[in-house]
């Protein structure tokens, strides 16, 4: 527990909003870490998703957009075919109306909790459930609460914003993806979106990475997490590669497949003592294991992923619909002997920075965020290269050479304790170093600080702020 006197959130009363919290993907394993830091500061947290969202304070239902019928038709609408001008006038009225009552949901959810200070992270960014972020801004202009947004993604990285058959709806992306107000921080996940943001709004933004809370206690083998493996046939002698991603085309899960495949195809140089004294004999398997829950319509993508490891003879095992019901994402991992990190495409790389803290070694495709904000500080790795092709059928081909030349590497460490202790223990000074959650901390702190100012709030009593009031948004129309 940190000082009295170094409690600088102690008072604050922070509202944090996301499509989904409390669940196993990146962001939300984030905001589980910026809440925790928080309340150890004594500030009052409150989570707010949508309908999918585990153990949130508030849920307001049309922040889930995957599974909300009536904000995928808008979607859809903004960016499908061209409207006729009753078509376009309807999709105006609708999409209004739907602005109007996520304005009202917030406006009673701010009455309620009165935040000091409110984060919210993507929805500002990716243009996902348009009206969502109009909805909240409508508010957010009134009660000018100093707020930070935490952008992963802009959404002209997409092609499909690119593409609105909508005349209203690509300014309304220019001015509110994301907005630029005084009591408003925007913040770009990487140094490549800080400057793209930038030469394209003229917007700055500071980076804030992906953070992991180094002071943890160390991941443990659990019983229940040892049984649900023996389950799926793996035994004390065999290997696990450890994919701890959500299934989604752009992590590539089929580079995993391909890094497998090769290993499995070489194995008779794994025989005999590994790095932490188990015996790999040539009975022994190579497990494949995926632990993150398949993404909404990547179905398709997960059946071609379980046929090409059937074709290759790679014994692939999904956890994913056992996680956070049979267990946590984290259980796995002191089970793994490699976590694998594919991915094509990251805004930066939540699971690279838990492998560093599991003490494990990484098989890491070099995608541009990797190689712009991560490769530098040093950390030791088995690269996949930086090159794919993608095949027809939308599955990405890894050079045979680069493949090969991982699998060697591979080899070599898992054979010496030496050399994988030497490894690991490297890798987590690094991520201590450069990935904390003290790092998230103190810029959280500043610009609070700094926001707080602006607003004439006495930034080190944040309970002071003034109160807040939200009843014209509740009156009926």
């Amino acid at each position: 527990m940190k000082n009295q006197d170094k409690k600088r959130f102690a008072g604050a009363r922070i509202l944090i909003v996301h499509y989904r919290v409390g669940r196993s993907d990146g962001v939300s394993l984030e905001i589980a870490s910026w809440k925790k830091m928080f309340e150890e500061d004594d500030a009052v947290v409150a989570l707010v998703g949508g309908t999918e969202s585990l153990n949130a304070e508030y849920i307001i239902n049309d922040l889930e957009y995957h599974h909300n019928t009536e904000m995928r038709r808008l979607d859809e609408l903004a960016f499908g075919k061209q409207l006729t001008k009753e078509e376009e006038r309807q999709f105006i009225e609708d999409f209004t109306s739907k602005q109007r009552k996520i304005s009202k949901e917030i406006a009673t959810l701010l009455e309620d909790f009165h935040p000091t200070h409110i984060i919210i992270s993507n929805i500002f960014s990716v243009g996902l459930g348009l009206p969502i972020a109009g909805g909240i801004l409508t508010v957010l202009d009134q009660v000018k609460i100093p707020t930070i947004l935490v952008n992963h993604d802009y959404y002209w990285e997409t092609t499909r914003s690119k593409a609105s058959t909508v005349k209203h709806i690509q300014s309304y992306m220019e001015k509110n993806l994301p907005p630029s107000r005084p009591y408003i921080r925007n913040f770009s996940i990487n140094r490549l979106l800080s400057c793209e943001l930038f030469e394209k709004k003229g917007i700055s933004s500071d980076v804030l990475h992906d953070s992991f809370d180094f002071g943890l206690p160390k991941f443990r083998k659990k019983r229940h997490s040892s049984e649900l493996l023996v389950e799926n046939g793996v035994s004390n002698s065999d290997i696990v590669l450890l994919q701890a991603t959500r299934i989604v085309r752009r992590k590539n899960i089929e580079g995993s497949i391909a890094f497998a495949r090769e290993l499995q195809s070489q194995k008779a140089l794994l025989c005999g003592e590994l790095y932490n004294g188990k015996q790999f004999t040539m009975s022994s398997k190579i497990h494949l294991v995926l632990s993150g829950y398949i993404d909404a319509g990547s179905e398709n993508y997960y059946e071609q992923l379980v046929q090409l490891a059937k074709e290759s003879s790679v014994n692939l095992i999904y956890l994913g619909r056992d996680v956070d019901r049979r267990y946590q994402l984290f259980d796995i991992y002191p089970f793994a002997d490699i976590i694998m990190y594919p991915s094509i495409s990251e805004g930066f790389g939540n699971q690279l920075l838990e492998s560093l803290f599991a003490r494990k070694i990484q098989v890491a495709f070099e995608y541009p965020v990797f190689k712009s904000d991560i490769k530098e500080t040093g950390i030791s790795y088995i690269s996949l290269g930086e090159e794919t092709i993608q095949g027809e059928n939308g599955l990405h081909i890894l050079p045979t050479k680069t493949v090969r030349n991982a699998i060697s590497s591979a080899i070599k460490t898992l054979r010496s304790s030496d050399l994988y202790n030497q490894w690991i223990q490297k890798n987590f000074y690094i991520g201590r170093k450069h990935f904390d959650i003290s790092q998230a901390r103190n810029i959280f702190a500043l610009n609070f600080d700094r926001l707080s100012k602006q607003k004439e709030i006495n930034s080190t009593h944040f309970a002071e702020a003034n109160p807040l009031r939200f009843n014209s948004f509740l009156a009926p129309e």
